[in-house]
């Protein structure tokens, strides 16, 4: 699930996704939990492996695009 939080408090639901989202390996880092392993044991039908987790520290993850503003921002061809 994907919200959104307003400098008012005002919470806001954005999107349910039921697959492995891209930006895993940061949720992954932050909990200690491979979130892909625990997804082949739930489909396999074991139980989770794991309580609620613990959050500690701190993880970032950064993506780069190259848009062509010349071309309505379509990505940029490679030289």
């Amino acid at each position: 699930m994907e919200f959104l939080v307003g400098a008012d408090g005002t919470i806001s639901f954005l999107e349910v996704n039921t697959r492995l989202q891209v930006e895993h390996p940061v949720t992954e880092e932050v909990t200690g939990i491979d979130l892909v392993r625990e997804m082949f044991r739930i489909a396999d039908g074991e139980e989770l492996g794991y309580g609620d987790p613990a959050v500690r520290g701190h993880s970032f993850e950064f993506r780069i695009n190259g848009e062509d503003p010349g071309r309505g921002f379509l990505p940029a061809r490679a030289p």
